[in-house]
């Protein structure tokens, strides 16, 4: 008995905490000094990456199932210098409960963060391209980084924004490119801005998937694939290693593979080995 008594005043405490301190941070979110907004985003990021995330999100979405407060802080920082870090506390936060949906007030964690995610899909395109359009390399990749946040959720999501996507937009597959977009002196040494590594994460998004309808149509996407595949010549021994892995699995399942379909493979293959290059970079 009491054993459960202490454990029920810890996880009463826990509780309390969680909402004094997630009250200090959605105020300074949407504070009119930059300091404050700066601070309180990075510091709800911190959190989201430690063992507590996942339960101080619940907390947050079970007091606000429709995120209010974020979108508020996002509708008054667009444009304005600073609003990546929205960006990237969104992503933060959408990718948790991506495959848990438990019940409650809201109608589930993980529901009540697929609808917002929804909503940027449908309403929040056209700032997203703006940042991506913005030459500055830090408010792009936040930008992909938001986007593969989406689509790792789950298939329906990723098809959605698969289907609204402008891969076309202009200046899109420079982002692909190894070049570097800026360059400044922090402590005596260069600090460098590439947003490749974040183009080809969410490329990869949609291959993470496993969706094979998702799959088929996302591929055709040239202008995106062209661009990973480009300056992966570095890997081609693990290409080929995975290649050949990808073929003697598929001939565990039929004795006779159609063109088409090892043309298939050895795409996935190579975009893949390019995913764990830099991943492992």
């Amino acid at each position: 008995m009491e054993g459960n008594e202490e454990q029920k005043l810890s996880e009463f405490a826990i509780k309390i905490n969680h909402e004094a301190k997630l009250k200090e941070l959605l105020r300074n979110l949407n504070s009119l000094e930059s300091q404050l907004f700066s601070e309180a985003s990075k510091e709800f990021i911190k959190i989201l990456k430690s063992d507590l995330g996942p339960e101080f999100l619940r907390a947050y979405v079970e007091t606000s199932c429709k995120l209010v407060e974020i979108s508020q802080a996002w509708e008054f920082r667009k444009g304005k210098p600073g609003f990546l870090h929205i960006l990237n506390l969104v992503a933060a936060i959408l990718k948790h409960w991506n495959r848990n949906v438990v019940g409650d007030g809201c109608g589930g964690v993980g529901r009540a963060l697929d609808k917002f995610a929804r909503a940027l899909i449908e309403e929040k395109m056209g700032d997203l391209y703006k940042e991506l359009n913005s030459k500055e390399a830090k408010r792009q990749n936040a930008v992909l980084l938001l986007l593969a946040s989406i689509v790792r959720r789950n298939s329906q999501l990723a098809w959605e924004l698969a289907k609204v996507f402008d891969f076309k937009l202009a200046g899109f597959p420079k982002l692909a490119e190894l070049r570097l977009r800026r360059k400044k002196f922090v402590d005596r040494r260069r600090k460098s801005y590439s947003t490749r590594k974040a183009f080809v994460g969410f490329a990869m998004s949609f291959l993470e998937v496993g969706s094979p309808r998702l799959l088929r149509g996302v591929l055709q996407q040239k202008e995106m694939y062209s661009g990973v595949l480009r300056g992966s010549g570095m890997m081609m021994r693990r290409l080929w290693f995975m290649f050949c892995q990808f073929c003697v699995i598929g001939c565990l399942f039929q004795s006779r593979w159609s063109l088409r379909g090892l043309g298939v493979c050895y795409l996935v293959a190579l975009l893949w080995s390019s995913w764990l290059a830099f991943q492992g970079g």
